[in-house]
């Protein structure tokens, strides 16, 4: 498995066209073969501030990802939104873990 955590800092007069382009992505990624989790949340202290968190089956579901009409959309709007700001990514077996509580 793959898992992806991208942080995003927006342009605060774009934030709103942000949310509705990065919903859209949301969208078509849930529904691609081998997306696993694909999630988008915001930073509830800094309106300018964003997180997707991805986890897909193996690098093949990811590879194919990166050639679907949706994310060669997104990466081409990005730029006049606002950019990355940080991305960590971990690959290997991931099993269950019980949260002690």
């Amino acid at each position: 498995m793959i898992l992806i955590n991208v942080g995003f800092k927006i342009k605060l007069e774009h934030r709103d066209a942000f949310i509705e382009v990065m919903s859209s992505m949301v969208t078509a990624s849930c529904a691609e073969a081998g997306s696993i989790e694909y999630q988008f949340s915001a930073n509830a202290s800094e309106p300018t501030e964003f997180y997707l968190l991805e986890l897909w089956q193996d690098e093949a579901a990811l590879l194919a990802h990166f050639k679907t009409a949706s994310f060669s959309e997104f990466m081409k709007v990005l730029p006049a939104l606002g950019k990355m700001s940080s991305a960590t990514s971990y690959e290997g077996d991931l099993s269950p873990y019980k949260i002690p509580i």
